[in-house]
């Protein structure tokens, strides 16, 4: 198993976890970029990304979900949990969260925010298996899915 992460910090939590409840000899971590994974081509049979991909820009979503599809190998599968926007296409979460979003200043460095991750997902080529949709704190959205690349080739979709 292989983690990356781009803080510092979260690897430093991540070995002390390894260390608690003893895989350090199956887990491998590295400082990394998810823009730029440090893995060859078609090499991962799982890719999992919790609570990341809610803190990119859309350009930078299409670039860690195209990394995703590359590193993936034939059969693979994509793992994702993110704050779903569909969960909550009218709440008073949502409202209140966005209108954070534009009018506090410095709110944007909490990174998170609720992302249209079903329409992310397919625009990056892969074919959503499940959907599982849940709510932290009974007001968080967040859904889990398990992906697979698209076999489908562009020229038929389209």
């Amino acid at each position: 198993v292989l983690g990356v992460d781009a803080a510092p910090s979260m690897l430093a939590q991540a070995r002390s976890r390894a260390r608690e409840t003893g895989v350090t000899d199956r887990l491998s971590l590295a400082l990394g970029d998810a823009r730029r994974l440090p893995v060859g081509n078609g090499v991962a049979d799982v890719v999992c990304v919790f609570d990341v991909l809610d803190l990119f820009a859309r350009g930078d979503l299409r670039a860690v979900l195209a990394e995703c599809r590359r590193v993936l190998g034939p059969n693979g599968q994509l793992c994702v949990v993110t704050m779903d926007r569909v969960s909550v296409p009218d709440s008073r979460f949502l409202r209140a969260y966005e209108w954070a979003y534009r009018q506090v200043p410095g709110f944007e460095r909490v990174g998170c925010r609720p992302i249209s991750a079903t329409e992310l997902l397919r625009e990056a080529g892969f074919a959503i298996q499940s959907v599982e949709r849940l709510r932290r704190g009974w007001v968080w959205p967040v859904a889990g899915f398990v992906c697979t690349p698209d076999t489908v080739d562009e020229v038929q979709r389209a």
